[in-house]
């Protein structure tokens, strides 16, 4: 079964990955900014897949979930209906894979 890859690698790191952890990161203002929160999902659903598929962890991992948790958490704090971004919709598309 093939399997949709919603974000390239480049992607990832330079629009995402890339936003958190530069050296001149400034937390969002407001802090509801829906654009970061959806960034955020992104990468937090990407850390539960990457964690669920590490053959180095227990299958069904708690930290899995944990990202998994946390992804959703930071999807649904601003509506993704009235500010629907890229980001929203690359996090939903890997959370149904």
């Amino acid at each position: 079964m093939a399997r949709y890859n919603p974000i390239s690698r480049q992607q990832f790191d330079e629009e995402v990955f890339g936003h958190f952890y530069s050296d001149n990161f400034a937390p969002p203002s407001p802090p509801s900014d829906s654009a970061s929160s959806h960034r955020l999902a992104l990468m937090f659903i990407l850390f539960a897949i990457g964690t669920l598929m590490d053959p180095n962890e227990a299958p069904f991992g708690v930290e899995a979930e944990k990202y998994h948790q946390l992804s959703r958490a930071a999807l649904f704090k601003s509506s993704i209906f009235d500010d629907p971004t890229l980001h929203a919709v690359q996090a939903l598309v890997s959370q149904c894979s």
